[in-house]
């Protein structure tokens, strides 16, 4: 039977919310290299793989009804606008305060970046998450999950294979910069077909934990054992990052994104319940696109540092870095729900519904 789009289960949003706190915290100095290695091994294949989940937990393992292009695009493409818009504005207004690292190229730069699709700072991810859901759902409006799947590994192998022979030949890393190919071949497409195999994934997963759901100890150690393959695998791998499509080696990286992520959704579903990480995850997004690129985490750095010179203690400096960035996305998330919902492809504003718990439907 196929389930509304608009029901939400609580143990998505507690997902959601353990994988947007470790965006925010992978975007810190205040974490140890092996944890920030560990972090960068799934914490934005997380958010695909969600994507995929949610398509089986809709469809029931039939075949989409709906690719959703106008949805899809008023939800993630809409932000990626007005964001970039803002950060471009915010370049003008520093260059006509003349402050520095502000200018003309500055702006040309973010400019480039948000018409490519390439993405400024962490708006990367919203057009890459466009095309990875889009292509997935189109997919999978036609094929069996079977066949989706096999056309996602094959088209993620073929990306592998367009980098690595120029990368082979002129012995360089495999890394992504924006520039001329960035024009022929948007970023975002790149990504999103590589990130597509992940949503696929995520169908699986949801289609697999169904099945054994009603064994608890099972999916508990099922759980545990994901996350300490895909724990193993992420540590083995080199540090990886979505954003330039440096994932080291591709089969160490499927398994750390995916066993982690397989192993967190299980205890999360397992748990039940966390207000807190329900709140960070229905507003994933918000956090997302505001604590860089609104300078919220520039300001928490800033008063944590003022608390070390006071106290020279590292716990006080870590609590406050964390009690500011807690209050001030509080505040932003409120004011952009309250005011700017329009922002994100939302008709009416969502005041009542900020603190609200999910609707559980099972």
């Amino acid at each position: 039977m196929e389930i509304s789009q608009k029901t939400r289960w609580n143990y998505i949003d507690i997902l959601k919310g353990i994988g947007i706190i470790l965006v925010v915290l992978g975007h810190t100095d205040r974490i140890s290299d092996d944890l920030l290695k560990w972090i960068f091994s799934f914490h934005m294949v997380l958010f695909f793989v969600v994507a995929g989940y949610l398509i089986g937990k809709q469809y029931q393992g039939e075949k989409v009804k709906e690719i959703a292009l106008k949805r899809t695009a008023q939800k993630i493409l809409l932000p990626y606008f007005w964001f970039s818009l803002f950060a471009i504005v915010w370049d003008a207004a520093g260059m006509i305060i003349g402050r520095p690292g502000y200018s003309i190229d500055s702006m040309i730069e973010k400019g480039r970046d948000f018409i490519t699709g390439y993405g400024i700072s962490v708006l990367w991810f919203l057009p890459a998450y466009f095309v990875a859901v889009v292509l997935y759902r189109a997919l999978r409006s036609k094929l069996n999950y079977g066949l989706c799947l096999m056309s996602c590994i094959l088209l993620s192998a073929t990306y592998l294979l367009i980098e690595w022979v120029p990368a082979y030949a002129l012995n360089a890393e495999r890394v992504l910069e924006p520039g001329v190919v960035a024009l022929l071949f948007s970023f975002a497409i790149w990504r999103g077909v590589f990130c597509a195999l992940f949503v696929a994934l995520g169908e699986g997963i949801c289609l697999f934990t169904e099945h054994i759901w009603k064994r608890k100890v099972l999916c508990v150690i099922t759980a545990l054992g994901a996350l300490g393959i895909g724990s193993l695998a992420g540590m083995y791998n080199e540090m990886a990052s979505l954003r330039y499509l440096q994932i080291g080696n591709a089969f160490l990286f499927v398994v750390s994104g995916v066993g982690i992520t397989t192993g967190l959704l299980m205890l999360c579903k397992w748990y039940g319940e966390c207000s807190p990480l329900e709140f960070a995850g229905r507003n994933s997004l918000l956090i997302l696109v505001t604590h860089l690129d609104f300078r919220i985490m520039n300001a928490a750095l800033k008063c944590s540092d003022k608390v070390f010179e006071i106290t020279d203690h590292n716990f006080a400096r870590n609590l406050t870095l964390a009690v500011v960035l807690i209050v001030l996305e509080i505040i932003v998330i409120f004011i952009l729900n309250r005011f700017f919902y329009f922002l994100f492809g939302k008709k009416e504003t969502v005041k009542d519904k900020i603190f609200a718990p999910s609707r559980e439907e099972e």
